[in-house]
């Protein structure tokens, strides 16, 4: 979402953080992986490490637009505002090294990653993670 809103309105992007969150399409694999988590869906089953109340077909829908993202790359390199990039050590779905050419790709991008921390990093290190956004947040305005 937060690419859409830099390639549609540049202008109303002061800064932008990417966190756990890729630019490319899904590979092959990972839309097998969603496919199979919508054949999950589909049957009423609920992911079991869930913890909000949402519904399977919130859930599927919300599954199917990640399955369906175009590759926003090009927004990336092409962003004025700085970027952010983190990603967490024990990320399964992001790799470091994915995040650190992400963050290179970007004229003023910057990378920060999270020792020991998975796909969520606000839930893994809260504080860390709050301070690494306050403190970005201040040089974006």
């Amino acid at each position: 979402v937060a690419l859409t809103l830099a390639r549609l309105a540049p202008e109303r992007v002061a800064g932008l953080v990417l966190a756990g969150a890729k630019a490319t399409r899904d590979t092959p694999e990972r839309r097998a992986g969603r496919e199979e988590t919508l054949a999950q869906l589909a049957q009423g089953a609920l992911l079991p490490e869930l913890t909000v109340p949402i519904t399977a077909e919130e859930l599927a829908r919300a599954t199917r637009l990640l399955r369906d993202r175009p590759d926003q790359t090009d927004v990336v390199r092409a962003l004025a505002a700085p970027l952010l990039v983190c990603v967490g050590t024990e990320d399964d779905i992001l790799r470091v090294d994915e995040a650190t050419e992400l963050a290179a790709a970007a004229p003023r991008g910057r990378l920060e990653v999270f020792a020991g921390a998975g796909h969520l990093l606000s839930l893994d290190q809260p504080e860390r993670f709050t301070d690494v956004l306050v403190d970005f947040l201040a040089r974006c305005t």
